[in-house]
């Protein structure tokens, strides 16, 4: 995370009228998304390569004229190297394990790998699917029977199980029956699921052993071909004409599993619709022109009519029809949606917008690419049969595929969305400057000292001084237990130096009760407490009062602490009168609980006295506080509500973006290194500086602590006595 804060804070000069430093860490993002495209892609192509160089081998050593296959793999090659995201490499991919896994195994053992590892593995898989037939049975496993037609496999069941061929262990042919058990991760809810792989015995490869793949040539045009005329939008290869009606064509292919003309038909456009479907130029067509297309309905289920009220985030979202899905991009309401359809409250579906015109919808505009134009009896025929060819490969095949890419964007979207909300939360925080006595507000002159509470400047215009940075007010920080009854709450309030260390706190459990209340022992409560805390404030002179604000009793406590403060400014027991401040206890309550308390505290401290130091704490230095819960690996800092949705998106992306405001704030007003030694609470923030992480920021604090050693008070002065150059960076 070095080279962001760097260029943002000390080579500004050369961006800063074109960029901020969120563009910057934008850049950072997509660089590294960059990388990762460029590495699949080469691997990717490395693979298609090695295919491409057996082929062509296999064709020389039998003497042959014809290179099978080797047109295809250039083809693919060329799409590989012009693929510009994921999405389009995972098509070539999958393109690539239609038509060539079937010579890995001979590929490998071309290359002259040792496969015996991998076949050890292939029969401990056929025993654990033998082992679990019985637990895990799914019609899927049942043999395949051509005349109650062909059985669905869709292409993205085949993409999810078949993994690339560099990475993945080869899968041996298996008998029908039998599939082995893998574990994957659902994309959308990250829950690990079981499932059998695709068999070899599935509908496309039955068909092409069964030799129906021959009749393809009758429909007139090749996969690869129609591609060509789809990317070009005009029929750049003409549809061949077959002499034969399609029935009568069928009739040579007739096998025992296929006994009958419709049966060969409908596999050969099984076939074909399959191939046409994982073209790579047909997908990303398709792509382009569906997710203009796709549209959202959500409907609340019976439990969910009960449960989403006006108050719900959910009610404006409640009920939809053919709400367009490119609306709901980059929208947080999509992670709830999907959120309450895990939960049982309402029902979603994405789908592609029924057009009621001719020639919108996707197959109207695919026809024209394969389709002969002619009125012949014999033409009309096999258009028909083009024309279903078309239907099932995007109604089965492309559509589904598709409509969940459009889903996981979505919900991607979605969660990014969330997690800006949530970093510009923790930015609005973190803005907040460390509360410092202001000498015009209180009437002091400049360069008051510590004791009048004016802004104090050390270093330069000090001689004896060790910080730059002005020093916090001192001030008394209360804390309010939750508890409903007044006569059982209690009030802790501690008072905390200027550099928030703890030098005493008072318990204070009757100062809320009532005055006139009915039992003497309760007035006499309320009284004696009055007491302690009006020697507790005469003493401790504050320069500013923090209070938690968690309820309503915050503000008894607020007009409480006020009228006491002016009876002993009237009483000129004090110099001034300390301003007071109300606060939220989210971050008080989750420190109080947290191991950094735990380890920096000490154990017989209560939580209650934790929060309000950590109340006190936060309104001397904000950017400090926060930072004490970045504490890896608790990571106590995701105990804070961000986002109500904050728990449906990863973890390591929602905590990638806390720390880079975590990262801009610290570089922006800089850290204190004798600060960080000298007192703990305040270390955590150099792990942000530029160059730095947690690892070297403790080696640091650690070694400084050891030998007691107090920097000076520049920058360069350290680095020269510690680094012994006078370069910085």
């Amino acid at each position: 995370l070095s080279e962001v804060p760097f260029i943002a804070f000390y080579r500004k000069e050369h961006f800063a009228k074109l960029f901020n430093i969120n563009d910057l860490w934008l850049i950072y993002e997509f660089d590294e998304k960059w990388e990762e495209l460029q590495k699949d892609r080469k691997v990717l192509i490395n693979t298609l390569s090695k295919m491409h160089k057996y082929l062509e081998a296999k064709s020389k050593d039998a003497e042959s004229e014809i290179k099978p296959g080797c047109d295809g793999l250039i083809r693919l090659i060329a799409l590989a190297k012009s693929a510009s995201s994921m999405d389009e490499i995972q098509d070539v991919r999958m393109n690539y394990l239609l038509h060539y896994a079937i010579h890995k195994h001979d590929m490998e053992i071309w290359e002259g790998k040792d496969v015996s590892l991998q076949r050890k593995n292939t029969d401990k898989d056929e025993e654990e699917s033998k082992h679990n037939r019985d637990e895990d049975d799914d019609p899927d496993d049942e043999d395949y029977v051509p005349e109650e037609g062909l059985k669905k496999v869709s292409l993205q069941e085949r993409d999810e199980d078949e993994k690339p061929v560099e990475e993945a262990q080869p899968t041996a042919i298996k008998r029908p029956g039998m599939g082995a058990l893998t574990t994957t991760v659902d994309p959308l809810t990250g829950r690990r699921i079981r499932q059998r792989q695709v068999r070899t015995t599935a509908a496309y490869e039955v068909a092409q052993r069964a030799g129906v793949g021959r009749l393809l040539d009758k429909f007139g045009l090749s996969s690869e071909q129609f591609a060509d005329n789809v990317r070009d939008q005009y029929r750049r290869h003409e549809v061949m004409a077959c002499p034969i009606m399609p029935h009568e064509a069928a009739q040579d292919y007739i096998c025992p599993q296929f006994p009958k003309s419709e049966s060969v038909l409908k596999a050969a456009r099984y076939i074909l619709a399959y191939q046409i479907a994982a073209e790579p130029i047909v997908r990303r067509w398709a792509r382009q022109n569906l997710e203009s297309q796709v549209v959202v309905d959500v409907k609340p289920t019976v439990k969910g009519m009960r449960v989403i009220d006006e108050n719900h985030p959910l009610a404006s979202v409640k009920f939809l029809k053919n709400k367009p899905a490119q609306e709901l991009m980059s929208n947080a309401i999509f992670i709830q949606i999907h959120s309450a359809n895990r939960e049982g409250l309402i029902t979603f579906n994405i789908h592609a917008l029924e057009y009621q015109q001719k020639g919108i919808s996707l197959l109207d505009n695919l026809v024209s690419f394969f389709h002969q134009d002619e009125f012949s009896a014999l033409v009309q025929a096999w258009n028909d049969q083009r024309s279903l060819i078309l239907k099932e490969a995007i109604e089965t095949f492309l559509q589904p595929a598709i409509i969940k890419e459009i889903q996981r964007k979505l919900l991607e979207s979605s969660q990014k969305t969330v997690i800006s909300i949530c970093s510009n939360t923790l930015f609005e925080r973190l803005r907040i400057a460390p509360y410092v006595v202001d000498d015009l507000r209180n009437g002091g002159g400049v360069g008051d000292d510590d004791e009048d509470g004016g802004r104090h400047y050390h270093g330069e215009g000090s001689s004896n001084g060790n910080s730059v940075w002005p020093k916090p007010a001192r001030l008394l920080a209360f804390a309010l237990s939750d508890d409903s009854e007044t006569s059982r709450a209690m009030i802790t309030v501690v008072k905390l130096d200027a550099d928030g260390e703890v030098l005493d706190f008072l318990n204070l459990p009757g100062l809320l009760i009532s005055p006139k209340s009915q039992r003497p022992e309760h007035r006499r409560w309320h009284e004696d407490d009055l007491k302690k805390l009006d020697k507790f404030i005469t003493k401790s002179d504050p320069q500013a009062i923090v209070i938690g604000c968690n309820s309503r009793r915050s503000l008894d406590l607020r007009d409480v602490v006020q009228r006491q403060i002016e009876d002993i400014v009237a009483d000129g027991r004090i110099s001034r009168r300390p301003n007071i401040v109300l606060m939220d206890t989210e971050l008080a309550q989750v420190y109080a609980r947290s191991e950094a308390a735990t380890s920096s505290l000490p154990s017989s401290y209560t939580v209650l006295l934790r929060q309000a130091i950590s109340l006190g704490r936060r309104l001397q230095d904000p950017l400090a506080e926060f930072a004490q819960l970045f504490n890896a690996p608790d990571m106590d800092i995701l105990g804070l509500r961000w986002h109500s949705a904050q728990d449906e998106v990863p973890r390591d992306k929602l905590l990638r973006a806390l720390e880079h405001e975590f990262v801009n704030r610290t570089n922006e007003v800089g850290v204190d290194l004798n600060r960080c030694i000298l007192h703990p609470h305040t270390a955590n923030l150099l792990q942000f500086v530029s160059g730095l992480g947690p690892r070297k920021a403790a080696y640091i604090i650690k070694v400084r602590r050891s030998i007691y050693f107090v920097l000076p008070v520049h920058l360069s002065a350290y680095c020269f006595s510690c680094l012994n150059t006078t370069k910085c960076f």
